[in-house]
């Protein structure tokens, strides 16, 4: 029986049967709302696969373990049917997971949100989600579109987020942090580009509840190549390769910086 920081999993079973270069396994999860049924066979000469993995339930309570450090209250269940076919090398792997009622509570942001429906529909070349989450107000946010792949690598985004009176943060103040306090804000947005440069286009307007703050955490704050935001007047006259090598820049933060929002 397998168990996880004092939860309970279930019981886990693998039979294989090898009949000259072929191998047939079943590999099974039962028990403590945990059901999982996974078949498949593997053929060792040419590494063919032709597999079928059935989730039928999993508790994601267990494994709030291990990311403890971003999110915490993990409530929750995922489903769905899983096929694998191709060759180790090439695999092609089609299918559907749905979450049922998942809540978490992101730590750096302090909001607590509830997945009300949501699926990854999963395909040869794409990854295909439609999520609608919740705020602990019940106000609704919902994330569309689609995630091209080349055998889970090479990734190009094309998703929508729309998000009406929705709380982003809520976050207690701490002179470490980047920016805390509360945001509260209808927005529609666009992600697109790929892992490299992601392009994020978005229009908020912030509700009169917003309380937001943006601090530097030092006056010798240094953005580097892993840590940068590159904002461009007139985006569509500069091409990706431009962009990119204004990113590749460091820059340093001066020790007084003048800000007006209007």
């Amino acid at each position: 029986k397998i168990a996880i920081n004092n939860l309970n999993v279930g019981y886990i079973k693998l039979k294989a049967d090898k009949n000259g270069d072929l191998v047939k396994a079943v590999l099974t999860l039962m028990g403590d709302n945990n059901n999982v049924n996974v078949k498949g066979d593997y053929q060792i000469s040419n590494g063919n696969i032709d597999a079928v993995a059935n989730i039928n339930n999993i508790d994601l309570a267990p494994f709030e373990i291990f990311v403890k450090s971003l999110a915490e209250n993990i409530t929750g269940n995922i489903n769905g049917r899983i096929s694998i076919k191709g060759t180790t090398d090439a695999p092609r792997v089609n299918g559907v997971i749905e979450m049922k009622k998942v809540s978490a509570k992101l730590v750096d942001l302090g909001t607590q949100y509830t997945i009300q429906y949501g699926a990854l529909q999963i395909s040869e070349t794409s990854i295909s989600p439609a999520i609608m989450l919740v705020d602990s107000a019940k106000n609704q946010a919902t994330l569309t579109g689609d995630i091209e792949h080349h055998l889970f690598q090479d990734f190009k985004f094309d998703l929508d987020l729309k998000a009406e009176n929705f709380t982003f943060l809520n976050s207690v103040k701490n002179p470490k942090a980047l920016f805390y306090g509360k945001l509260i804000a209808n927005a529609n947005a666009t992600i697109k580009g790929d892992l490299d440069l992601p392009i994020i286009k978005v229009n908020v307007k912030t509700m009169p509840e917003t309380n937001f703050t943006v601090q530097l955490v030092s006056n010798d704050a240094i953005l580097n190549q892993e840590n940068y935001i590159v904002f461009v007047n007139d985006f569509e006259n500069y091409s990706k390769k431009s962009i990119d090598s204004i990113a590749k820049l460091n820059y340093k933060i001066p020790n007084t910086i003048d800000l007006t929002v209007n």
